[in-house]
């Protein structure tokens, strides 16, 4: 496994960053965005395994019983509007996906 090739566009006060996960197990580590920005992430190619905390999908619960945790296939057009400070974490489940996101400052 290894980490996606980011390419990362700056127009403005957009910065449009684009990531390729050439193999199934590619993984964008969990992360956070800070609250001065607005992050929108899209799924251009493919599909991923989601994981995140306190996120904007319905919350599913975990054999160790937490309820906190997000475990969802997300897929080529979908697009995910992100709350400031809710960590996650992308992992390919097919060769080729791309994820692009978009943040406002």
């Amino acid at each position: 496994m290894a980490g996606p090739t980011i390419t990362t566009v700056q127009m403005g006060n957009l910065h449009v960053t684009t990531m390729d996960f050439a193999e199934v197990g590619d993984q964008l580590e969990r992360h956070w965005h800070q609250e001065d920005s607005i992050h929108v992430s899209v799924i251009a190619k493919g599909a991923f395994r989601f994981l995140g905390r306190d996120a904007p999908f319905p919350q599913s619960v975990l054999p160790n019983g937490d309820q906190y945790e997000i475990d969802r296939t997300v897929y080529a057009g979908e697009v995910i509007d992100w709350d400031v400070k809710k960590d996650h974490s992308f992992i390919a489940l097919k060769a080729n996906s791309r994820l692009v996101n978009i943040r406002k400052f």
